[in-house]
């Protein structure tokens, strides 16, 4: 594990005109592996996206298992580049909650 990494959350704020606005907040700062994985199109719940995909491995968090992984993202070398990561989906990685495995796109 030796990328810092943070972990940000979607905040949404009536705008008052019956739409919304997001903030994105810094929820926890991590250390985790990174590894590229390909590049391409994938698919997920009916979704096309196209970009890089990375496989980040990190300690087990249940906020990052358990709630919709659309209202998180990943930020890596916060104090440096700052690559966004748009996190697709989120897995168990070794069955004992021990770690847990990001399919994450960079698509920007």
């Amino acid at each position: 594990m030796r990328y810092k990494i943070s972990v940000q959350q979607l905040s949404t704020t009536p705008d008052g005109t019956g739409g919304a606005s997001g903030t994105w907040t810094n929820m926890k700062t991590l250390f985790a592996d990174v590894q590229l994985t390909g590049s391409g199109r994938l698919f997920v719940q009916g979704q096309e996206y196209t970009g890089s995909f990375y496989t980040v491995t990190c300690r087990y968090n249940s906020f990052l298992y358990t709630a919709p992984v659309e209202n998180y993202r990943l930020i890596l070398d916060p104090d440096g580049t700052g690559t966004t990561l748009k996190i697709l989906a989120a897995g168990n990685a070794d069955l004992l909650k021990k770690y847990i495995s990001l399919t994450c796109i960079n698509n920007g």
